[in-house]
């Protein structure tokens, strides 16, 4: 199942392009995290 690996690579995107935005995204870490 290569469904994880694409999310997983969206997620780290939108961290980093959106780090001011991660409060609104309360299912992922803290930007503190990386």
């Amino acid at each position: 199942m290569n469904i994880s690996l694409p999310v997983a690579r969206c997620t780290i995107v939108i961290k980093r392009s959106a780090a001011p935005s991660i409060p609104l995204l309360p299912h992922t870490q803290p930007p503190v995290q990386w």
